[in-house]
């Protein structure tokens, strides 16, 4: 417990990468929004104390884990309960993994089994789970079902869950779903001022803190990490470039210059930058496709080799680790494993490398990995490198939807099914297909089964034309049919179904002509009678899936504006060479 005090008090920071810094010394609290309603750390706090069930959603630095950290700190000074911390990516190292047994060792290797379930059922633990979206995807089912049945199992214990937004957590009955929101240009001045650094830039930096500087510079200045890293960037250029993957870059160099540039001494480096970007730019590119954010010292000298093969470095695995680590603060070590300062760094060098070195793969690459919706990783790309990002990914994918008709809003706003869905289910798991019930009933499930290529497909889109945050146009897709009662009417019939005792699935299709649903398989004809669908539910509908409609008529036109400024690009270009 006192390690655990220990890590927890004291964190590493971007603009101090040799010594611990006092969280509380740097804490600004955040606030998190709930149904459009906000609320204050201290209410999220007390949230927890009361053991509710919490998922806290926010963008990569967006002060997920400092808040987590705080909590730790402010469940074990009540000593109500004992706070468990556990960073999920740790399970990463484990072939298979069992979280109740994680949670036991974490609390003690020694500690018996019976007895920690005699604890949890009388609520002496309260459960803080940092980084879902760490774990690879492939294993994100297996981990929800085990966070949510341990959630059944033991009632009395609170649960906090830290990710960034995932549209599953809609559906973990339980759990509110908190998310963090940006940051006020008060509260970036207030963390700006706290940091350790130079205190003559530090004035400088925050007399230039005004509101129209916010504004112009909000999507970086109302993240708590890209405030930090912004603040070095200036004091090293005096002026901030616009596009996030030029700002990145810009970063990079600040790091790669820092020590130089704040230290009396001078690291000696074994790569020198360009070298560094491309055996980086590699490095970031391998552990990117395979969904690796932690890496044990052999994992990492591996991928290290892999990439030095890639860009023909010839410098061996120990030194450029060293150079990684200590000389220019990308990667850290924690106690015997090795992860990123931030998963922001490895999109961008995975950007980078895929622009610069391996062009050639970009489109089908950017196509394999465009479901991972939390990320910035293509809008880089599209930063970087803009009429390459058309011309390889953009320009087929949208001449396929466009002529399928499924990117078309008037096809999607009357048909918003089979332009985007291809099904819904409702779930009733522990069931058998002869309407037997098992003594042990498992829980209800509710589940929409979407285009996802093509939802994931117009959420990059958006983000390489947006500014926002990408995710709100992806929750709006998912929204058509987790609001407007729809989602809430699927609880209604779960229950129905329960009461009848009927078959394992029901599928439903809104029929918007109709106004009303066609229901299939199993005694329809009751669960019509005990629930009458009303106009307004469809009403409701059908203005959701207007609002679909506009937000594609949107991107198709912004798609076909690019499409036409790479053809005018290069036929530029032939004029000029002939």
């Amino acid at each position: 417990m006192q390690e655990c005090y220990r890590k927890n008090r004291f964190v590493r920071i971007l603009c101090q990468d040799d010594d611990d810094v006092d969280l509380l010394s740097v804490y600004v609290g955040t606030n998190f929004s709930h149904r459009s309603k906000s609320f204050s750390d201290f209410e999220v706090t007390w949230s927890v104390t009361e053991k509710q069930n919490i998922i806290l959603t926010g963008a990569g630095g967006a002060g997920k884990t400092f808040f987590m950290r705080r909590l730790w700190l402010d469940i074990f000074k009540e000593q109500k309960t004992t706070p468990i911390f556990v960073e999920l990516r740790k399970l990463n190292e484990f072939s298979s993994f069992d979280v109740e047994t994680f949670l036991r060792a974490s609390v003690s290797a020694n500690l018996p089994e019976d007895l920690f379930r005699t604890f949890c059922d009388e609520g002496r633990f309260t459960i803080i789970l940092d980084g879902f979206d760490e774990l690879p995807k492939e294993r994100h089912d297996e981990a929800q079902r085990q966070i949510l049945d341990f959630a059944n199992k033991y009632p009395n214990c609170g649960i906090v869950v830290a990710s960034r937004p995932d549209t599953r957590f809609h559906g973990w009955q339980s759990f509110k779903v908190f998310e963090a929101e940006p940051f006020t240009l008060e509260q970036t001045s207030e963390l700006c001022s706290r940091v350790p650094f130079d205190e003559e830039y530090r004035k400088v930096f925050i007399r230039t803190l005004t509101p129209d500087f916010y504004l112009k510079y909000r999507s970086f200045l109302s993240n708590p990490l890209l405030s930090i890293m912004m603040m070095m960037t200036f004091r090293r250029n005096m002026e901030i470039p616009r596009k996030m993957g030029v700002f990145y870059d810009e970063a990079f160099g600040t790091l790669y210059q820092w020590h130089d540039s704040t230290k009396a001494f001078r690291r000696i480096k074994h790569l020198d930058i360009q070298q560094f970007r491309r055996s980086f730019g590699a490095f970031c590119l391998i552990s990117y496709a395979k969904e690796k954010y932690d890496f044990s010292r052999t994992e990492i000298e591996d991928i290290i080799l892999k990439s030095n093969e890639m860009v023909g470095v010839q410098v061996s695995s120990d030194l450029i680790l060293d150079d990684y680590e200590r000389n220019v603060n990308l990667i850290r070590q924690d106690g015997l494993r090795y992860h990123f300062i931030h998963r922001s760094f490895q999109e961008y060098f995975c950007a980078w490398a895929l622009i610069n070195i391996f062009p050639k793969r970009l489109g089908g690459f950017l196509e394999k990995t465009e479901n991972r919706s939390s990320d910035a990783m293509i809008a880089m790309c599209y930063d970087l490198h803009r009429t390459h990002v058309i011309n390889s990914y953009i320009e087929p994918r949208y001449r396929d939807y466009k002529l399928s008709k499924r990117m078309s809003p008037r096809f999607l706003e009357s048909r918003v099914f089979d332009g985007l869905v291809e099904g819904v289910a409702f779930h009733i798991d522990s069931y058998a297909k002869n309407g037997s019930v098992p003594e042990d009933v498992g829980p209800l499930g509710f589940s929409v089964d979407i285009d996802v290529k093509l939802v994931n497909f117009m959420r990059a889109v958006w983000q390489m034309m947006s500014e926002d945050d990408a995710t709100e146009f992806f929750f709006l897709l998912t929204d058509v049919f987790f609001s407007n009662k729809i989602y809430q009417r699927g609880r209604e019939w779960l229950q129905v179904l329960e009461d009848l005792k009927v078959g394992d699935v029901i599928h439903f299709r809104p029929n918007l002509t109709q106004k009303t649903y066609d229901l299939y398989d199993f005694k329809m004809n009751k669960l019509a009678a005990d629930l009458p669908l009303l106009d307004e539910d469809v009403a409701q509908f059908k203005r959701a899936a207007k609002d679909v409609a506009r937000y594609v008529s949107t991107l198709s036109k912004w798609c076909e504006a690019e499409v036409e400024f790479a053809r005018n690009t290069y036929s530029s270009v032939d004029d000029i060479f002939g």
